[in-house]
Order: C-alpha cells, then sequence, then structure tokens
C-alpha cells in the first residue's frame, strides 16, 4: 500500500525529522511504501539537513512567502494530485508530534471499511493545552455552531484515498479552512477519536493572533450562510419596526395608550433610525450574496505552483 505524508512546516525542523523516523518505523511495520510532502511556509530559519537525511524519501516545498497552515494543505494536495500517480491514500498531519503516527492505522482502517468513499478526521478526546485555551476554544465552537448551524471538532489530522482527492480540491473555500471547507462540502466523513500526542520539541509557534486568525478563516468558509442569516434577521427587524411604527401612529392618531406606555416623537424617530439601520443590513447583504452567485469560479489546477520557489 503506498502512503503519502503532508505535514505544513514553520521552524520545527527538529520535529520534522523526528516525525519521518516515527513516520518510516509505523510505515515498516504495516509494509507501507510511504513518501513525505514537507511544506515549508516560509520558515526564517534555515534547514539544516539535506531531504536524502530524512527517515522517508521526501519532498520540501520551500513557499515564496508565509501562508498559514490552512493554505499549506491545499498547496500539499495539489501537488500530491498533480505529481503523483501511484499511491492509496494521503494523510495530513501536524510536524509536532501532536498528531500522533500511532493513530494513522486506524485513520486508514476506518477508510477502507467505507470503501474509501468518506473523509476519515481525528476527533480529539484528551487535549493537552491549559483550561484558558480549552474554555476558549469552547467558545469559539459554540459561537461557530451559532453563526453556521454546523458543529466544528474535528482536526485537520486526516486520511483522503486517492479517489477523494479531485473532489477535495474542487470544495469552495478549501484554500480558506480545510476542516470548515469540507464540513460545509457535504463530503461525506466519518471520525476517529485520538488523544493529543505531546510536541516533539519545544513550544508551538502559534500566537493568539494566529489562533484567532485561524478561527475566524473557518467562519468566512461560511460567510454566505452567516451573511444569509443576517438578511433573514434584518428582515424580521424590519417587519418588527414597520408594524411597531404603525401601530405606534394609530395610537398617537387616536390617543391610546398600549400597556400603559405613552408614545412621542423620540420613540418614532428611534424606530425609524432602527428600521434604516435594519434595511442597510438587509440590502448590503443581499447585494452580497448576489454578487458572490455571480462571481463564482474554479482555481485553476495548478495555481499551487505560484506559491512554491523550488
Amino acid at each position: 500500500m503506498n502512503i503519502i505524508f503532508i505535514t505544513p512546516v514553520y521552524n520545527d525542523w527538529e520535529s520534522v525529522k523526528i516525525l519521518s523516523e516515527d513516520l518510516k518505523e509505523i510505515s515498516d511495520v504495516n509494509s507501507w511504501n510511504s513518501h513525505l510532502v514537507i511544506v515549508n511556509d516560509c520558515s526564517p530559519k534555515l534547514i539544516n539537513y539535506e531531504k536524502d537525511s530524512l527517515g522517508l524519501k521526501s519532498d520540501i516545498l520551500n513557499l515564496y512567502s508565509n501562508q498559514g497552515n490552512q493554505k499549506c494543505i491545499t498547496i500539499g494536495l495539489s501537488f500530491v494530485y498533480d505529481k503523483f500517480k501511484d499511491y492509496d491514500y494521503v494523510i495530513i498531519l501536524d510536524a509536532d508530534g501532536e498528531d500522533k503516527p500511532s493513530d494513522i492505522k486506524k485513520l486508514i482502517d476506518l477508510a477502507k471499511s467505507n470503501n474509501d468513499d468518506k473523509i476519515i478526521f481525528s476527533k480529539r478526546q484528551k487535549r493537552n493545552e491549559n483550561k484558558t485555551y480549552i474554555f476558549f476554544y469552547t467558545l469559539y465552537k459554540i459561537f461557530f455552531y451559532i453563526l453556521t448551524g454546523k458543529t466544528i471538532n474535528i482536526g485537520h489530522f486526516s486520511c483522503i484515498s486517492k479517489k477523494l482527492i479531485s473532489k477535495v480540491l474542487s470544495v469552495d473555500g478549501i484554500w480558506v479552512h480545510y476542516c470548515a471547507a469540507l464540513i460545509k462540502s457535504k463530503l461525506s466523513y466519518d471520525t476517529v477519536p485520538c488523544d493529543k500526542g505531546p510536541r516533539y520539541k519545544g513550544k508551538t509557534n502559534q500566537s493568539k493572533r494566529m489562533l484567532l486568525f485561524h478561527g475566524l478563516a473557518s467562519m468566512i468558509v461560511f460567510q454566505d450562510i452567516i451573511i444569509l442569516k443576517a438578511a433573514v434577521a434584518s428582515l424580521v427587524g424590519i417587519i418588527f419596526t414597520s408594524l411597531s411604527f404603525i401601530i405606534i401612529f394609530f395610537a398617537k392618531l387616536f390617543i391610546i395608550e398600549i400597556f400603559g406606555f405613552e408614545f412621542n416623537a423620540n420613540t418614532m424617530i428611534i424606530l425609524a433610525i432602527v428600521f434604516l439601520i435594519f434595511s442597510q443590513i438587509f440590502i448590503t447583504s443581499l447585494f452580497y450574496l448576489i454578487k458572490k452567485e455571480s462571481n463564482m469560479f474554479l482555481l485553476e489546477k495548478e495555481i499551487y505552483k505560484r506559491f512554491i520557489n523550488n
């Protein structure tokens, strides 16, 4: 069985070397013919070893500029789709050891049991982060559900069969956020419970700003759904303020108190302002949705080459 591993890397070259050795070990145990694709996200720290010194046969894709790990994943997938013909599965995982190589077989076995028709994701069980991180991550998942109507409880540690690669690369938003785009796409997927492993070396390179951007990127994928909800909510607001305005007008005209509340000109002005705000949101949302549909296009298959400085 032929397996290709894709891992985005930013400076963490010591971990890459350990990961490569671990992947070789698990490949030998399972009699896999494996290849590693390393997407170097424009690391300032120079690579201090040759690719031939890694445990597995490897390709290192050096990017012109920092693109973030989500775009790195898609660049790696595009490279595999373009350059490799003989493989069975692609495994996407981080280089730092938190995605444990020992769990890879579980992902592949589940893919096989589903006739390779489903993308298989890891679903985090035991985590290593502190309580503050877990609190904000839980908050993020709640907001994600409220805004999108979808649950996000998967990471990008995943297994894709060869026959699904083309479908994955055609998914809208895949260049923005890998997991969110696939959740939105309605492509079939399943999950495997996996504990988070300890880091091989050092501390994470991800800052709080990067984590915030990562969370926002997942919602950008669903922007049309979020904006549609905003349009519907603003339409409800328009109807409510319009009815309120009419009721108050006639109450004022016939000097009727409603619930003991006496209405005056200020009330009418406030309602008019609220009406205008809702109208603005509704019209803007509508124009955005129409523009988005009229500008639909597919990225060319070889666009990934523009990012690579090899």
